[in-house]
């Protein structure tokens, strides 16, 4: 499970540079190496628990990070925390039927 938050900070790190890349080289690089590393942590996990379990965490914990942050920058929007609790909830969910399957 470690694999996938790993994963998910550094999918948040490659989504973050797309917004603020200026172009250079040494940003892109940057850019490259997060989504490497991002995707190699999803093989990790993938080879650790089930692919739609682990994508599924994956991508929501990638996806509540962005948007709290967004929340952050842009000012709070209840509706977007309350949608992120639910998500959170879920892949509580998952993780927990995942324990009692095997």
């Amino acid at each position: 499970m470690i694999w996938i938050f790993i994963g998910a900070f550094f999918e948040v790190l490659w989504a973050l540079g797309l917004k603020y890349a200026t172009g250079s080289i040494i940003g892109i690089l940057g850019i490259v190496l997060c989504v490497i590393c991002s995707f190699f942590c999803a093989i990790q996990a993938c080879k650790k628990m089930e692919v739609g379990s682990a994508y599924a965490i994956f991508v929501g914990l990638g996806a509540a990070a962005l948007t709290s942050i967004d929340m952050f920058i842009n000012g709070l929007h209840y509706a977007k925390l309350f949608l992120i609790f639910i998500l959170l909830c879920g892949v509580l969910g998952i993780k927990i039927a995942q324990n009692k399957e095997g």
